[in-house]
């Protein structure tokens, strides 16, 4: 279900956390203030970090949670993240020696800035992945720190590109949200409370919000995109 999130991640969020133990506190990096995963946290009393680039959904934030949630513990920090200031910013405003939930949607450097990010204290973690870069592909945008989305669709990462980093550090696939858009995992010791997916079956396109002559276009400038393939590093 959704309440404040964009599509179904505030459903998705709430039966994880109904599955595990948690004290309560988020970090979201890049939010819109009228689609934000965490805000239903802040209203079931969760603290926590929320950071984006544009200081107007930076001010609007701050206002909803002074107006409806006076009493919530979150701040709010207009910061461009990159993966040479994300640790900063993090171990800077918690004092919290663990975050039970992460989620990244920056519109660009989402994968290098994950990449970066200590994921031991991490419970778990959301991430949007492209699903125009396609299926069983583990492509990533080229690295660039001054990097700007210009609403092309040129962003991000693959979905298995994502899902080997993470495996990587010891966190599962669990769920994808109904669009396509955010993917799901939780530390492998909580692992055992969901069902794991598979990336190659699991992989959902939102292509739905497109005629199929608009998706066709996309589909081939991003084909024509400069990626870094994961593959040959």
């Amino acid at each position: 279900y959704r309440i404040t999130s964009q599509n179904n991640e505030d459903g998705i969020i709430d039966y994880i956390f109904s599955k595990i133990s948690n004290n309560k506190f988020f970090v979201e990096l890049g939010f819109d203030f009228f689609e934000c995963n965490s805000l239903n946290l802040i209203k079931n009393g969760w603290d926590g970090i929320l950071i984006d680039a544009d200081e107007d959904k930076c001010i609007k934030i701050e206002r909803c949670l002074k107006f409806f949630y006076p009493k919530s513990n979150v701040k709010i920090l207009n910061e461009k993240i990159n993966r040479e200031n994300i640790n900063k910013h993090i171990s800077s405003n918690i004092n919290h020696k663990q975050i039970d939930f992460l989620s990244i949607d920056i519109d660009g450097n989402d994968y290098w800035v994950l990449e970066k990010i200590d994921t031991n204290k991490i419970n778990v973690i959301c991430v949007e992945y492209n699903h125009w870069i396609g299926n069983n592909t583990q492509r990533v945008i080229p690295y660039n720190k001054n990097f700007t989305y210009k609403y092309d669709y040129y962003s991000g990462a693959s979905l298995h590109s994502y899902v080997n980093l993470l495996n990587s550090r010891n966190f599962d696939l669990v769920a994808i949200d109904s669009s396509g858009t955010n993917a799901f995992y939780v530390k492998k010791n909580f692992s055992q409370n969901f069902e794991i997916l598979s990336a190659t079956n699991s992989f959902k396109k939102s292509s739905r919000f497109h005629s199929k002559n608009e998706a066709s276009k996309i589909q081939n400038y991003i084909l024509k995109c400069k990626f870094i393939d994961l593959n040959d590093k």
